[in-house]
């Protein structure tokens, strides 16, 4: 158990980067180094930093993907069809499921960014983000491509499993 908690910090920087963007989390980092150089820190210290780096409250985030134990499981699954417009329309619906280990944290969900690759016959992609806060959400999105597959974090390094129903 003890483990799972410390595994979970590395992870806590991407994360950190699907919310808030790669430019936030480049530019806490360089915050954290001017502002604690040569000096030890704390988690406590590292979420100061970012905070004052994104101005917002962070305790949620650092409870839930540093401090707390927990993985997430995301599943999920996805359907497309023109609508009267004849444009394309991507539907999801996902559910989030916590995990220690084998089992099961009741009632919880964590906050993240789940990014869902739509790929095209033709060889395109598009990149969405979709916010997750709850346990089930559905999602509704018009697309300019036809879609043929949808996966979700590709292969990303990310602290999140990924079921396809």
């Amino acid at each position: 158990m003890i483990g799972n908690r410390y595994n979970k910090g590395p992870y806590a920087f991407h994360m950190f980067g699907q919310l808030f963007g790669t430019d936030k989390l480049e530019e806490a980092m360089r915050n954290l180094a001017t502002t604690y150089a040569g000096q030890g820190i704390t988690t406590r210290d590292l979420q100061h930093v970012f905070e004052q780096t994104v101005n917002t409250d962070l305790e949620w985030f650092f409870d839930q993907w540093v401090r707390e134990l927990g993985i997430p499981t995301v599943t999920y699954n996805a359907r497309w069809a023109k609508n009267e417009k004849g444009t394309w329309v991507l539907t999801m619906h996902l559910d989030q499921e916590v995990y220690v280990g084998d089992e099961k944290l009741p009632d919880r969900a964590f906050n993240m960014m789940v990014v869902a690759y739509v790929r095209s016959k033709d060889g395109k992609t598009r990149r969405i983000k979709l916010p997750m806060t709850e346990t089930s959400m559905d999602y509704s999105t018009e697309i300019d491509i036809e879609p043929v597959e949808v996966t979700l974090f590709d292969n990303e390094e990310t602290l999140v499993r990924v079921l396809k129903k």
